[in-house]
């Protein structure tokens, strides 16, 4: 089937009134999907249009396993914008954190990680808002990103927990890409942000990698604070697994948020 016959064929129930046009599924294969198969760039037009999330503002996107199998993968604003659009999504209480006490606190100050987070999500119809809890335990994972940043990437897999819970027709079977990989019920353990071939020497040498370094270098605040992050013992063994030109951009990345910190 050429990849051209996709958008007919996809069926027109799933098409909601803002369903990606051919224009926009030929620019998709082209750049984002560029390494779908037509089976893969089906599913994934279609699960656009069920959704109404935007692909190229990264609402959505997919991620291919090393055994080919495709999972959808939303962020945590299309998450958000899809319980808005039900019209009965009533907002959330804030994020908590729990260490190993199990106390809960509104805002996380320690320098160790946090045991759990929680956030509740209220729905009209609903006596009490639905809780999501996440764990570090069961979603931790050892990237720059989530070591610089735990609480809040810990808080993003609660607050998926808790959409999902409370719109499970509109949200079963789409996770977050902080979920993928240690989630218990997240199915294949893509580690991708992207689709790409994942090498057999590391499940880890991945553009999700790239994805949390880069997000984690334009977070740098001054030079020193870009400085501390290169010489981080797990920025420079995250470095190490990716491909040449993976590495390549990174590189580059630096080069530009230094520049641009010297320019201020």
């Amino acid at each position: 089937m050429a990849k051209d016959d996709i958008l007919m064929r996809t069926p027109m129930k799933a098409m909601g009134p803002t369903a990606l046009a051919r224009e926009q599924v030929d620019l998709l294969k082209q750049t984002i999907c560029e390494k779908f198969s037509d089976g893969q760039l089906q599913l994934f037009v279609a699960q656009c249009n069920r959704t109404q999330l935007d692909p190229f503002c990264r609402q959505i996107y997919g991620m291919v396993d090393r055994s080919g199998r495709m999972s959808v993968i939303v962020s945590i604003d299309g998450s958000r914008l899809i319980a808005a659009r039900t019209g009965v999504y009533e907002g959330q209480t804030p994020a908590q954190w729990c260490g190993r006490d199990g106390q809960w606190t509104d805002v996380w100050l320690s320098n160790d990680r946090p045991a759990a987070a929680r956030v509740g999500v209220y729905r009209s119809g609903f006596r009490e808002a639905t809780f999501g809890v996440a764990t570090m335990k069961s979603y931790g994972k050892t990237t720059p990103v989530w070591s610089s940043m735990p609480d809040v990437m810990l808080a993003k897999c609660a607050e998926s927990l808790a959409l999902r819970k409370a719109f499970p027709n509109e949200l079963s079977g789409l996770y977050t890409e902080e979920e993928m990989g240690r989630s218990p019920d997240s199915g294949p353990s893509p580690t991708s942000a992207e689709v790409i071939e994942v090498p057999e020497k590391s499940d880890r040498a991945s553009s999700s990698v790239l994805m949390e370094m880069l997000e984690c270098i334009d977070k740098a605040s001054s030079l020193p604070d870009l400085k501390r992050i290169k010489q981080d013992p797990i920025f420079r063994d995250d470095y190490r697994v990716l491909s040449d030109e993976d590495k390549q951009i990174l590189v580059d990345r630096m080069l530009q948020v230094e520049s641009d910190h010297l320019t201020e």
